[in-house]
């Protein structure tokens, strides 16, 4: 017995030693590649201790970016708005490796296209006092790899070319092309817009947080088409840059207010055949595409809410006036069975058996009063309706009459500036609802 104890404890003792040395072995291999990485690590400067940046493009101006306020801002050849992830893409090539390196000095630069360099980076941090230089050489003539020569008279290496792509960058490239850049990330609480000809839209949001149109008329604001609209706007980006000075009266000025800080006052007119605008911390005009006007030109009954009835309405009761005929519908819970209470339409006050009333044309009905429009159009008269539904709510009545134009009904909602038009399939669902809630009688069919 004590023998095979110790033939037990033997085994175990190798069974260790074979799993330590695998363990000592796995960890000198990951030591021996960290230490080849960092061999062929391009810089040991990280991006967190940069402060100042100057790139050097063959054949352009310098451009000079300081980072302030943990942003990143170009200030030569001039004071601009920044394109933050641009700039993130120059400074990738610090996190990068070299495949090989092909020389240590090179006899002659030219041959890996460093007599000129596609690109100098210039790279200054606060603890250091001497600057950190990338030279961008050519596209190695036998593979997709580009020369890169690191320090002013370092070694050559090989690098990827999509890994360091970021130092082919221009002026335009590292510039901010968003319209609304300066709020990026801010919600806007207000805005206004105003055409050369004085016409004016002006929205808000109330303490609730739902958008409400002021001017031209004041309304209910549709809050996924104000976004929508407002997004288009704040992301309308420039094709290029020219100079200029604007107009004393700009074809269009947009007024954005954030929920903190300033309003940003943003410019646009028409020049030729081009759409330019203007933002504050740029030194020239942006060219927009050409159907960020038609954003512009937008129409205020174009962002109202297309709902007939504001939201959250708990809708009691629905008196439907057709003609000579007058229909009544409360709802009212009833219990079903034990404990389970089911919401139902009554007519006239009584709830009837299911099957011996029109439940579902009540609630399409309802559903037409709940749900968006097709579109919005100006206040017109409806005389005479073709039906007037009257909604009770909390004991108040809103009439809203119907009439139809075409394939669509138009309907007036209650307390609003408007007319709405129902979709053609909605208009065939009330059709076939009036028909349920109004069947022919013999009497109506020998009128036909």
């Amino acid at each position: 017995m004590f023998r095979g104890w110790m033939i037990n404890l033997l085994l175990l003792a190798i069974l260790l030693a074979c799993g330590a040395g695998l363990w000592l072995a796995d960890r000198n291999e990951i030591q021996k590649k960290n230490a080849e990485e960092l061999s062929r690590a391009i810089s040991t400067l990280t991006v967190a201790k940069l402060t100042r940046a100057t790139l050097q493009p063959k054949g352009e101006n310098s451009i000079t970016l300081e980072k302030k306020s943990d942003k990143w801002e170009i200030t030569s050849p001039g004071s601009m708005l920044t394109d933050q992830e641009a700039v993130t893409r120059l400074f990738a090539v610090l996190e990068r490796h070299f495949k090989e390196k092909i020389t240590d000095k090179p006899d002659n630069p030219g041959d890996f296209g460093l007599a000129e360099p596609d690109a100098v980076l210039t790279l200054h941090d606060a603890a250091s006092g001497a600057p950190t230089v990338l030279q961008l050489g050519s596209q190695s003539p036998t593979s997709t790899n580009r020369y890169l020569r690191l320090g002013a008279d370092g070694p050559v290496v090989m690098v990827p070319s999509y890994e360091i792509s970021g130092l082919t960058q221009k002026l335009q490239d590292l510039r901010a092309k968003k319209w609304g850049v300066s709020l990026e990330n801010q919600q806007i609480v207000a805005m206004g817009l105003v055409d050369k000809d004085g016409q004016e839209i002006h929205l808000k949001q109330d303490q609730n947080g739902s958008w409400q149109l002021v001017k031209p008329f004041a309304d209910r604001a549709s809050g996924h088409l104000v976004q929508g609209w407002l997004d288009g706007l704040l992301h309308a980006a420039a094709v290029s840059f020219a100079v200029g000075t604007p107009p004393e009266k700009p074809d269009w000025k947009l007024t954005l207010q954030p929920g903190k800080g300033e309003p940003l006052v943003l410019v646009a007119w028409r020049s030729g055949g081009s759409l330019l605008a203007r933002r504050p911390g740029d030194p020239d005009n942006m060219i927009l595409e050409a159907t960020i006007a038609k954003m512009l030109d937008k129409p205020p009954l174009s962002l109202v809410d297309l709902r007939p009835l504001p939201p959250g309405l708990d809708l009691q009761r629905l008196l439907l006036d057709r003609g000579e005929k007058h229909l009544d519908a409360e709802r009212k819970k009833t219990a079903e069975g034990k404990s389970v209470e089911v919401d139902k339409m009554a007519v006239h006050g009584k709830v009837k058996e299911e099957g011996d009333w029109p439940h579902p044309a009540w609630q399409s009905v309802a559903e037409v009063l709940l749900r968006d429009a097709v579109a919005a159009e100006a206040e017109a008269p409806l005389v005479p309706p073709d039906f007037v539904v009257t909604v009770e709510n909390k004991g108040v009545p809103f009439k809203i009459p119907f009439k139809k134009e075409g394939e669509s009904y138009q309907l007036a909602p209650p307390d609003r500036p408007l007319l709405l038009r129902l979709t053609p399939l909605q208009s065939v669902s009330l059709d076939e609802s009036l028909k349920a809630l109004f069947p022919e009688t013999k009497e109506t069919k020998e009128k036909k």
